[in-house]
């Protein structure tokens, strides 16, 4: 029979070298018996655990983002799918074209590590360009203003639209972790789980009704064939 504060920070103390030096062989497993000031201790073999390899630590990284932007495609098809409806075999292309965008942003990641390395890619020392939310706003700008000085704002109409919804889509999913960048007012905290449920349910509709009111909707409409409805 021993104190048991000695035992405690004898324990305390074995529990600290094996942390620091990784190489302890031995851990204390205390026991507490009934009565005043007892326990019992014994010590076990520590087995060695074996540091994962760089290539498993690749292939993890590798899902983990695979994983991730497949996501975004998801999201990026299932929105532009709930604005136009899937009313006609035609219809899949431009569904896929929308999860194409929703993913492809993630390309900045390479483009700011100037490397095709995972590694590279998933350690920047900031966030991505194309991971700025003012950025959305200045490239549809453009798009509609480049569509319209070559007369493409009809049977193109329904890009910029689509852009807005796959990007903002995107970077509303990644606004859980990192929170939304407003360049160059800075950014925001991590957004709550429920307000990136209702955003992202929402936009397709809330877009759907901006297009309507703009008259997308109707250009739209003569470019299916078939009345879209809001």
């Amino acid at each position: 029979m021993v104190p048991t504060q000695g035992w405690v920070r004898y324990a305390l103390q074995l529990r600290e070298l094996r942390f620091s030096a990784g190489t302890t062989s031995l851990y204390v497993v205390l026991r507490i018996e009934p009565g005043p000031h007892a326990c019992q201790a014994s010590a076990l073999p520590l087995e060695p655990h074996p540091q994962p390899s760089m290539v498993s630590l690749f292939n993890f990284c590798l899902e983990d983002l695979s994983n991730d932007n497949a996501v975004h495609c998801v999201i990026g098809m299932w929105s532009w799918a709930i604005v136009i409806g899937i009313k006609k075999k035609t219809d899949f292309g431009e569904i896929i074209l929308a999860g194409f965008l929703a993913s492809v942003i993630d390309v900045d990641h390479f483009l700011l590590a100037r490397s095709l390395s995972l590694k590279a890619a998933l350690s920047l020392p900031r966030r991505p360009f194309f991971h700025c939310s003012t950025v959305i706003l200045v490239v549809v700008l453009i798009l509609k203003l480049t569509m319209h000085l070559f007369k493409l704002k009809d049977s193109w109409c329904f890009l910029p639209w689509m852009l807005f919804i796959s990007w903002t889509s995107h970077h509303i999913r990644d606004g859980i972790r990192h929170g939304l960048w407003m360049c160059p007012f800075g950014k925001t905290s991590p957004l709550p789980f429920w307000l990136y449920v209702i955003t992202t349910s929402s936009l397709p509709h809330i877009c759907s009704f901006a297009m309507y009111l703009t008259g997308t909707r109707q250009v739209m409409s003569s470019k299916h064939g078939i009345h879209i409805d809001v």
